[in-house]
């Protein structure tokens, strides 16, 4: 019989390469019906749109800026090399890298499978469990088709695991050696990707030391052998921590290792009232600028300097930030630690949950949009009940083997651990995909042996209750995280990128769609306010941004938008004027709406407030006002003294590029009499 099993000729569907190319397949036929047919394909809102400026920024020469590191930079390096390579298909051929990675995937989970169990037929079955299960694991697919860092995170910190179950089973020192080497290539690529796993490499590498090495007696030989693996792994995970920290000193002035946005978002992960799902953005839809992460956190630091709460910093600004949004966190946690403890006891119980806990979408809307991701079986509540049941299996497992599932567990529960001090949203969970494959198909291989052995009748009865324990975790409504929802959220965000996109009718389908779902949300009439008004349904429009104004008051888009009807549509610039000002007044980066201003002013002949308006743009060396504002700047000049109109010309001469500012701002120039200014613009 056992010669029979080793010169068995394996089925089609035993071979890696099948499981492979069913990944492949099922993800590029994914990759091109959302090329079709999703409106967010080609749009950027949110954590999308501040990575691709960044990555714009890299390839224009201007870096990271003039400060530390807000975010691990490697995700934006990676995008601008894309974009370099491919131009106006970088968006597509990213998505296509990321799906290509996704089924890598499968082949190591495949190959940690078949090196955690000896030869034979559960070996063949766990491999192919563990291959289908993320072949058709279907949020993992679509993580793979968005314009963020997640999924890389996921890739590469599944890749230093897989490197490590390799080392740990090799069977010569040199080539454990090799292992340890492209296992530390991945803690590097995934720290510089999201530093999160910052606090899980060192118990990697005690692991080397005093586990994943470890031979049948200690010795001082083999001790030496396992620290130098174990200080290769760390080697270039702290070369990169030393590298950013470097850069951060040497452009920033501020030795800085970690990204200054850590401290703001463990604030708002752990203040008293916090959700611990995801950061919450009311103005996450309507954004201009991206993800508003940043300027939240300058904004309250700013806010408690004026309202005496600490002192200006005279040196280290950003670093002071960080700090001050840390020491907030500890303070709301040393007040309430009772409070604390039980938010993260639902945090505890929301990482394992069935439900992709919304953050950036809600997986449901989107799994319902494709006939591909309707047709995916598995997702964590399939997942995690089999991989925390496997715990009753390590019993059946060789010595070696057990370290290898104790790996998985460590990592799962540091990673976990790490994760849930900042929040348990399904794309951040994602990285413990991987490990928990690993052990759902280990221990569901091994849960055969329970049954049909009757020596293992408790650990039979340990694996079932561990089962039934793992579902209650993952399909229990705790606290109403299975029963809400925020479809309401993701058709606002479907909206604006449906705007974006030139589909105004699917804008304000699903701005509607928004409002059945939620009655009252805040951010509908904008979003069918500029539905409406690409419709060419101007009164429409503008009852919707009067609407909005009100239950908005903050937003600076609504008055901007309701400005340019009044200005273009109705022209009248006497009730433009004051829109675009209050735009302003709501966000004084609002480019756009200060040059509108202004040119409303010298529509009414006021150009003194023309010059009141621009004035803080043309001496703010760092601003970085759009092309139309310099054109603005170039009919203003005709009309101020001397010194001003040279500096608005120089401003012009370092800001425009091409015509195209010229040509789109000609209408307004020559409505006002001013076309003469275009004469003595340098651009023309």
């Amino acid at each position: 019989m056992e010669h029979q099993e080793r010169t068995r000729i394996p089925a089609f569907w035993e071979h890696p390469a099948f499981w492979l190319l069913m990944a492949v397949l099922v993800r590029l036929i994914y990759l091109f019906e959302q090329s079709a047919t999703s409106v967010l394909f080609s749009q950027q809102l949110l954590d999308e749109a501040e990575l691709a400026r960044t990555a714009r920024d890299l390839l224009s020469g201007a870096g990271f800026g003039h400060e530390p590191l807000f975010k691990a930079p490697l995700y934006p390096v990676f995008l601008a090399a894309v974009m370099a390579v491919t131009g106006n298909a970088w968006f597509f051929v990213v998505r296509l890298i990321q799906h290509v990675l996704g089924a890598c995937l499968v082949g190591m989970a495949w190959d940690s499978v078949r090196r955690m169990l000896p030869p034979g037929r559960e070996t063949r079955i766990a491999s192919v469990a563990a291959a289908a299960l993320l072949t058709f694991y279907g949020p993992l697919i679509r993580l793979e088709d968005r314009l963020i860092l997640d999924f890389l995170v996921v890739f590469l910190q599944s890749g230093l695991i897989w490197a490590l179950i390799a080392m740990a089973t090799g069977s010569a020192p040199g080539a454990a050696r090799k292992w340890v080497l492209v296992a530390s290539v991945f803690a590097m690529l995934a720290w510089l990707t999201r530093p999160t796993i910052t606090p899980v490499l060192p118990f990697i590498a005690l692991w080397i030391v005093g586990v994943g090495l470890l031979p049948r007696h200690w010795n001082s030989r083999a001790l030496r052998r396992r620290l130098i693996s174990a200080a290769i792994f760390v080697s270039l995970p702290l070369i990169a921590m030393l590298a950013v920290g470097a850069r951060n000193a040497s452009v920033g002035g501020e030795w800085m290792i970690l990204p200054w946005q850590g401290g703001y978002n463990f604030y708002e992960a752990n203040r008293q009232g916090a959700s611990g799902k995801f950061l919450a953005q009311s103005d996450f839809s309507m954004a201009e600028t991206g993800n508003p992460t940043r300027e939240l956190a300058l904004r309250g630091f700013q806010q408690a300097i004026q309202r005496g709460e600490i002192e200006p910093p005279e040196e280290h600004f950003f670093s002071a930030i960080d700090s001050f949004w840390m020491n907030k966190a500890k303070e709301d946690v040393l007040d309430a630690p009772g409070a604390w403890l039980g938010l993260m006891l639902r945090k505890a119980l929301f990482l394992p949950s069935e439900r992709e806990i919304f953050n950036f979408e809600s997986y449901e809307i989107h799994r319902n949009a494709s006939v591909i991701l309707r047709w995916m079986p598995f997702d964590f509540g399939v997942l995690w009940p089999f991989a925390l049941a496997s715990i009753a299996t390590l019993a059946l497992l060789a010595r070696g083997r057990r370290r290898l599932m104790a790996l998985c567990w460590l990592y799962g529960g540091l990673l976990g651990g790490a994760i849930a001090l900042y929040y348990v949203s399904g794309r951040l969970r994602m990285p413990l995909v991987f490990p928990a494959v690993i052990l759902a198909a280990v221990g569901l291989v091994k849960s055969a042996t329970l049954v049909r052995d009757h020596r293992h009748r408790l650990l039979a009865v340990a694996y079932v209750g561990l089962l039934l324990v793992g579902i209650g975790m993952s399909w229990g409504d705790w606290w109403g995280v299975r029963s809400e929802s925020f479809r309401y959220a993701d058709f606002t965000r479907m909206s604006n990128a449906a705007f974006r996109a030139g589909d105004a009718q699917r804008a304000l389908e699903y701005a509607d769609e928004a409002e059945v779902e939620r009655p009252g949300y805040p951010a509908v009439p904008q979003l069918r306010g500029q539905a409406l008004y690409a419709l060419g349904r101007f009164d429409e429009a503008a009852d919707e941004f009067e609407k909005s104004m009100a239950v908005m008051p903050a937003d600076p888009v609504a008055p901007y938008n309701l400005g340019v009807i009044e200005y273009y549509e109705r022209d009248d610039p006497a009730k433009a004027l004051p829109l675009f000002l209050e735009a302003v007044k709501r966000q004084p980066s609002y480019h756009q709406a200060a040059w509108r201003a202004a040119m409303a002013s010298m529509r009414l002949g006021d150009w003194e407030r023309a010059r009141t308006v621009l004035m803080p743009y043309l001496r703010n060396e760092a601003a970085d006002p759009p092309l139309l504002l310099a054109t603005a700047l170039a009919a203003w000049h005709c009309h101020v003294g001397a010194a001003e109109r040279a500096a608005a010309l120089q401003a012009y001469v370092q800001r425009a590029s091409g015509k195209s500012g010229v040509e789109e701002f000609r209408a307004d120039l020559e409505r006002m009499e001013l076309s003469q200014c275009l004469g003595e613009s340098p651009a023309t």
